[in-house]
């Protein structure tokens, strides 16, 4: 959760959003697996407003899978 804000002359207001993430891992011997959803129902939400008018959409939904092998 991100609470609203304002910008720096208090005359934009970014609304609050709510986001959900998932990971998940898995250990195989040496084998370490990951897998992270960031914004997983992909919620289009605004991030930031600056005062001259400029908003700025948040990040997508974005995967990130990782594989690491320790020896």
């Amino acid at each position: 959760y991100v609470g609203e804000s304002w910008d720096g002359t208090d005359s934009l207001r970014t609304p609050d959003y709510t986001l959900g993430d998932l990971m998940l891992g898995y250990t195989l011997g040496a084998w370490d697996l990951a897998l992270n959803v960031r914004n997983v129902t992909d919620k289009e939400y605004m991030a930031t407003c600056l005062a001259r008018g400029d908003c700025f959409l948040g990040e997508a939904r974005t995967v990130v899978g990782r594989f690491t092998y320790r020896f």
